[in-house]
Formats: C-alpha cells, sequence, structure tokens
C-alpha cells in the first residue's frame, strides 16, 4: 500500500480534547472512580480522628530587671567535660589532658607533670595560659631514666622552674633547662623526649 506523501510514515497520535457542551449526551468510554471497600476484621475499631494540637502562643518571657548592678551571673557549663581527650590516666596519646585537680602538661624534652590553672599552650602571638610545672614538681607520666628529671626508679623530679615560651616547633609550651646543674658541664646535645 502506498502511503500519500503528506501522511508521516511512522505513526503519530494527536490529541484531540473537544469540550462537551452543557447539555450534551456524551458518554465517556471511563467508568467513573470508586474506591474499593476496605477490609476491617470483626471487633475492629478505627483510631480517632486526628486533632491537631492547640495554637495558643507559648507564655511571655519575663522581663529583664530593670537595675542590672543586683542580678546575677551564672556562668555557662564547661565546655569540655573532665573526659574530653581520653579517660585513662594511663594513656599518654592524647594532651593537655584536663584530670579534675590539673592539667597534664608535657615539659619540652622532659616528663609530664601535673599543673593548676590556665595552661601555657597556643600558637599566636601570645600564650593561652602561662602556667607551667615548678621546681620540686614530681611527674605524672612519662618518666623515663634518660630524662634530666629521673631522680628515682619510675620518679621524674624537676629541678627548675619550667618557663613558657616558644618550643622548637613553633607552639607555646612548657620548657626548662636541657640538663640539670652540676658541678661537672653539661653534654650539649638534647635527648629526645621518646
Amino acid at each position: 500500500m502506498k502511503v500519500p506523501s503528506f501522511v508521516s510514515a511512522s505513526p503519530t497520535l494527536i490529541l484531540v480534547t473537544i469540550p462537551a457542551a452543557l447539555g450534551s449526551d456524551y458518554v465517556s468510554p471511563y467508568p467513573a472512580y470508586t474506591p474499593s471497600p476496605v477490609y476491617s476484621p470483626p471487633g475492629y475499631t478505627p483510631p480517632p480522628a486526628y486533632t491537631p494540637p492547640s495554637q495558643t502562643p507559648p507564655p511571655a518571657y519575663a522581663s529583664p530587671p530593670s537595675d542590672y548592678s543586683t542580678s546575677t551571673y551564672t556562668p555557662p557549663p564547661p565546655a569540655y567535660p573532665d573526659h574530653y581527650y581520653h579517660t585513662d590516666h594511663n594513656e599518654s596519646a592524647y594532651y593537655p589532658y584536663h584530670h579534675k585537680e590539673c592539667w597534664y602538661v608535657s615539659v619540652e624534652y622532659d616528663a609530664t607533670y601535673c599543673v593548676d590553672g590556665p595552661v601555657c599552650s597556643g600558637d599566636g602571638e601570645k600564650p593561652y595560659g602561662w602556667h607551667c610545672p615548678k621546681k620540686g614538681d614530681v611527674a605524672v607520666a612519662d618518666c623515663h631514666k634518660y630524662l634530666n628529671s629521673y631522680a628515682d626508679y619510675d620518679k621524674c623530679t624537676l629541678w627548675a622552674d619550667a618557663k613558657c615560651q616558644k618550643v622548637h616547633t613553633g607552639v607555646w609550651g612548657c620548657v626548662v633547662p636541657d640538663c640539670k646543674p652540676v658541678a661537672t658541664p653539661c653534654p650539649t646535645t638534647v635527648k629526645p623526649a621518646y
């Protein structure tokens, strides 16, 4: 069969919408939608219809006191709990560690000591704190025989006050002279703290 030139060789669907006139007797070939019945087991009671909560506004906030000089300041809770860095006192992987009585501070090229208050730390122009271990403090961790502060079996005692200054990595930290004051000169090499 020959197809006329004005007809496309591939079939094309053309949809034409014809509005029904009022009073038209047009009948749709599609039946009207009717929902199917929902099965309910015997004795089933449907749940109550949803009732939205009331839309009443919350109570008004109390106005601030007119005289701020008599009001008291309540500080917020601490930003970091005691267990922020680690919970096991034998661990030494993460420092500084805040114990309930003090902060654990590692002295450059020496052991770790317990210090109260804001400790010397930071990487800016000024340190965040200034407290460092003092002469006579006993180490709480990382005491080794090769350290200058080593005094007895597993006991390191600081022989001088540590000072808050920039350490070899460029950050603020606690530093003590790298040798004990003795009658003979100290070695000029720095002993690593590992």
